[in-house]
């Protein structure tokens, strides 16, 4: 069998052959002359100072300096498009902080926003990095607001954002499940406030993340577990932090876990200000975790002693009866002995007279 011929052009004539790497390495190209010729390519083209969209991620801090990557994802928002890596130096990174602290934002892995600097090819420090000065932080907050708008009509137009007020809270729920994180103060003053009732409450705990990409998942996770763990009340609890950590509360993945959950829902959430729609799709919300335990034990407790005066009012209802029962007893006994007693004496005038 002899060999297949060769594709050729409609013209008949052969491919051009691929290149042919020489024999030895050029003579006096370094790396560091490589770069160079980078960073003159980038001056050349206009990029040395220019403003660059993405989502930090891999923030790592040290003093006077910070470091992180810049990630371009697809459209599906899971499967990374381009990373470019990012330096902060120093007063610019204290300016950069001021600035996204302004709208009550920080640095923190899941940030989108646009940042200004100088692209820099130097050898010594790898490859092509984004030394950046300045934050714009109006992309994601204005494409947050758009987003959250939506939501929250979809949910009204549905009727989903009411399907937790729709659910009966128990009169005195003691089996209370509490999404928390691990190490949070929210958690912490959830159980202090609980622990000081004289109501005994079962506490069934479950851990999740309360900020970031994970966020969603994993309290939509913890919420199926304890309506399996046959939890009565449900307390989502989050203490204080960056504005920038609540994104994760109006997405809808989280919040739709909130509206599907067959279970009461209470949350907790970030600081007295904060108010994101998964506060609003539950069936109630409070500012902060205390005061979300202390509300569960005013209502524990104000059902207790409502039951108990009840019970308080039913002996004495009881006892009224009683004494009731022993005063008509005796009055018969009393109108027996002096109808006898009249008997008694008809009959001796009666004797006497004969």
């Amino acid at each position: 069998m002899t060999n297949a011929e060769p594709a050729t052009t409609p013209a008949g004539a052969q491919p051009p052959a691929p290149p042919v790497p020489p024999a030895t390495a050029p003579v006096g190209t370094t790396v560091s002359q490589l770069h160079e010729a980078l960073d003159e390519a980038l001056r050349s083209a206009g990029l040395c100072q220019v403003w660059v969209t993405g989502v930090v991620q891999s923030l790592r801090r040290k003093p006077r300096y910070c470091s992180f990557e810049l990630v371009e994802y697809h459209p599906d928002a899971q499967r990374v498009k381009a990373v470019l890596p990012v330096s902060v130096f120093g007063a610019e990174a204290a300016a950069i902080a001021a600035t996204l602290a302004g709208v009550d934002v920080e640095l923190t892995d899941g940030l989108e926003a646009a940042f200004f600097g100088r692209l820099a090819a130097n050898g010594a420090y790898g490859p092509l990095r984004l030394v950046a000065t300045r934050v714009d932080p109006r992309i994601t907050l204005g494409a947050a607001v758009v987003a959250r708008d939506n939501l929250v009509a979809e949910l009204r137009a549905t009727v989903e954002l009411a399907a937790q007020r729709r659910l009966e809270v128990p009169p005195l729920p003691r089996r209370i499940g509490l999404v928390a994180g691990s190490e949070g103060a929210g958690r912490a003053d959830m159980l202090a406030v609980l622990g000081s009732s004289p109501i005994a409450f079962e506490v069934l705990e479950e851990t999740a993340a309360m900020s970031g990409p994970t966020a969603a998942g994993e309290v939509t996770r913890a919420l199926a577990r304890l309506c399996g763990r046959g939890a009565e009340v449900i307390v989502i609890a989050r203490g204080g932090g960056a504005r920038s950590g609540m994104a994760c509360w109006d997405t809808p993945q989280l919040v739709r876990a909130v509206t599907h959950c067959r279970v009461p829902v209470f949350t907790a959430l970030g600081h007295a200000t904060d108010r994101s729609v998964t506060d609003a799709a539950a069936a109630q919300s409070f500012p902060t975790p205390s005061a979300a335990a202390a509300a569960l034990v005013a209502r524990a407790e104000a059902v207790a002693t409502a039951r108990k005066a009840d019970e308080a009012r039913q002996r004495h209802q009881v006892e009224v009866a009683r004494l009731q029962q022993r005063n008509r007893q005796r009055m018969r006994l009393a109108a027996i002995t002096i109808s006898a007693l009249v008997i008694l004496v008809v009959l001796l005038i009666i004797v006497g007279g004969h």
